[in-house]
This record gives C-alpha cells, structure tokens and sequence, in this order.
C-alpha cells in the first residue's frame, strides 16, 4: 500500500487518478478547499515563502494514515510547493518517492519560474543524497507531444491519466515474475528517472522527460498471452532490440510479462545520476 499526496492544484489533479487502483491511498494539500475526505487546507498567502511559514506539519489525524512508501506529487509552478520539504521533513521516516510535474517554464512568471528552478533543484540534490528513493521527472511540454486527438477540455486529463496508467503499470510488472528478462540492480547512485513509450516496430522513444545523460534503460514488454504463446520471434527481435539500441554509456535490459490486455506495449524507465537543469 502507498500513500500518495498530490500538493497544490496540479499535483492534486495528477494524484486524483491514483484513485483508480486498490494499492494506493491518498492525501491532498492545497490552499483551496477541495471535495475530498483526506484534505489539509493552507491559508492563502501572497507569496510562496510565505506558504513554508504558514506550514506547521499535516493535521495528525491525516499522518496516522501515511503508510510507510509515500509518493508525494507536486509541481514547481504551484505556490503550495513551497511547504515540500517541511512537509517531507514530518515524515521522513517512511520511504519517499517524488513525482514532479516540470511546467513550461516560457509560460511563466518570472517569480514562478524562479520558484520552480529552487524546488525543481532542490528535490533533485535531497534524492541524490538518498534522502529521497527516488524522484520521477516529467515535462509538460514533453507530455504535449504525447496527448494526441484530445479536446482543450479532455487535454489535461488525458495527460495526468497517462502518467498516472504508465506510472502504476511499471510498478505491477515490478511486482510480478517476468515470461523472460534479463533485469539487473540499478545503482543507487541512479536515482532520478523518468518513463516513456516505446514503439516496437521502429524502435522510435517517446519520453516524459528529455533525460539528460541517460545511463540505464529498461523496457518493460506488455504482451497478450496470445502472443506470448504463439510468437516465435519475440525473444529474438527483443533481443536485436536491445543490440541495436545498446550504446557505450547506456546500456537496454528487458523485462517480458504476459497482460490480459488486446495489444501489445511496451513502457521505457531511464535512470541517471545527473541533476537536469531544464
């Protein structure tokens, strides 16, 4: 079980759609009342500083139910923000996980720019430091690329179920055994990644984030059982796959599980060690 906490309004409109799947519960903090059960409201304040002093701790009734994996969800153009580290700080004691929303810094204010830039690098030393487990990085504008034939009213709901589905997909195949693979442990030192798709046929990557320095990726292969049971060639294109996409600083591994869905897929995650200044 995870405890997922979406703060401010576009972290909170990312996390709602955990809300799909039994393995999460979830937690919002935000400056605006919202209609949810598990809600810490902050008072508005005029300035982002203002917001960490404005901060004290999550209401206790709320911390008795974060469970010990926490994934907070967050993005830099959100004023509330501001409180992540205050907020990580009363539970540091469970394992954190950051999913951070990068917005497109051309659209913002200079004193939105600014925050995000501080709360973006920020998050990125603590999980280098192994304060954090991990920090999962997205780009809106990336996103953009992603979101095909959607409405400016079904756009952002698109985008935030698309991470969302990608995010916990990944984290199912990790949690079951594999038709085949040749997975190995990633270094700690790897803490900061992002996801994408891949397309099998031309190999061509989609990613949620223009990793800087990639230095590990691992594809993940959702196959119908249909395929599994019948394609022959399968291990063997994979595997020229991977020959082909091998480079000398960044090495593909693989993992193959059987789903119950129509198509096949496949979800890429790329690790680096290397802050991202974008």
């Amino acid at each position: 079980m995870y405890t997922v906490i979406g703060v401010g309004g576009i972290g909170i409109e990312v996390a709602k759609n955990f809300s799909n799947f039994p393995q999460y519960n979830l937690i919002y903090v935000d400056d605006e009342k919202h209609n949810f059960t598990d809600q810490h409201t902050i008072t508005k304040q005029k300035r982002p500083e203002l917001y960490e002093d404005a901060f004290k701790a999550l209401k206790p009734a709320l911390k008795k139910k974060v469970k010990d994996k926490v994934i907070c969800v967050l993005s830099g153009a959100s004023a509330v923000s501001s409180i992540a580290l205050k907020l990580l700080y009363g539970i540091r004691e469970k394992d954190i996980s950051i999913l951070y929303i990068k917005p497109e810094t051309a659209l913002l204010s200079d004193k939105k720019r600014m925050q995000d830039k501080v709360i973006f690098s920020v998050l990125q030393e603590y999980t280098r430091s192994g304060l954090f487990e991990d920090m999962f990085l997205i780009s809106s504008e990336s996103m953009d690329a992603l979101v095909e034939d959607a409405s400016i009213s079904d756009y952002y709901t698109s985008m935030n179920s698309m991470i969302v589905n990608a995010f916990h997909m990944i984290k199912v195949f990790d949690n079951q055994p594999a038709e085949a693979s040749n997975f190995s442990e990633v270094l700690e030192t790897r803490r900061i990644y992002s996801i994408g798709l891949l397309e099998q046929k031309s190999g061509d990557e989609k990613l949620f984030f223009p990793i800087d320095t990639p230095l590990d990726k691992r594809l993940y292969f959702g196959i119908t059982e249909e395929n599994i049971n019948n394609d022959k060639n399968l291990q063997r294109n994979i595997i020229k796959l991977i020959k082909d996409k091998n480079e000398e600083f960044c090495k593909y591994s693989y993992g193959v599980y059987k789903t119950q869905y129509d198509s096949d897929f496949c979800y890429m995650k790329i690790y680096t060690s290397k802050v991202q200044d974008f």
